[in-house]
């Protein structure tokens, strides 16, 4: 299944952002807006309406195996979550991991927890210089691929990233992950645009980059009977 994200300014000075999430058919699957004062984000899938808060809110950390120690030994940290009818959806944290040390200086990747269902999943953001795009790569605490979100670096906003994903089950979860990683830009109160996603990123540590299954894609679109 591969999914494309827009997003499109509109209303005075271009404020306003409507987000939407297609199949190759051009076919509506999810969309969103930042309408809601009370919200960084309100997306619609299906009958159900996230809203993704902008208040921090305190979280119990899970624990799942990793192949590198966490940095921190905290049981709590403040993260985000999404609702939906006002219950909890999806929660995520960043968690620090610690893949080598310069000197007396830890030098740790960021890998975003997502907590859906009583289930654990890991992302993680990865870049290579030579290409023109980055990558946010959905896994089990197993360590298997399950979607990868694929931020366009050098396109206008319009057309920003698109979705990969095998399992057709792990839609609503992917489609959250996106939400959070991608569709979540802000105004602050200078109408300053904030959008964590921009810019080309390039992964400094080989840790980050092996976490990149250069396979998952093609596969995918071979599913779809594309082929580069």
């Amino acid at each position: 299944m591969i999914l494309r994200v827009y997003l499109e300014h509109y209303g005075k000075n271009g404020f306003g952002l409507r987000h939407s999430i297609q199949d190759l058919q051009g076919n509506v699957v999810a969309e969103g807006d930042n309408e809601d004062s009370g919200a960084n984000l309100t997306l619609r899938y299906g009958t159900k309406t996230f809203r993704f808060g902008k208040m921090p809110v305190r979280i119990e950390k899970s624990d799942f195996p990793f192949p590198l120690p966490r940095a921190s030994k905290s049981k709590k940290t403040l993260g985000f979550e999404a609702t939906n009818c006002g219950e909890p959806a999806i929660r995520m944290y960043m968690e620090p991991m610690t893949c080598g040390k310069t000197w007396i200086f830890k030098q740790n990747i960021g890998i975003r927890v997502y907590q859906k269902d009583g289930n654990v999943y890991l992302c993680a953001k990865v870049g290579f210089p030579k290409e023109t795009s980055h990558y946010y790569c959905l896994k089990s605490v197993q360590g298997e691929t399950l979607a990868v979100i694929e931020r366009h670096s050098f396109t206008d906003d319009t057309y920003r990233a698109s979705i990969y994903l095998k399992n057709p089950e792990l839609l609503e979860l992917a489609i959250l992950v996106c939400a959070n990683e991608v569709m979540n830009v802000t105004y602050d109160a200078n109408n300053d645009l904030s959008d964590p996603s921009a810019g080309h990123y390039i992964s400094i540590a080989d840790a980050e980059k092996a976490l990149y299954d250069k396979d998952f894609i093609p596969a995918v679109k071979a599913l779809d009977r594309i082929y580069d």
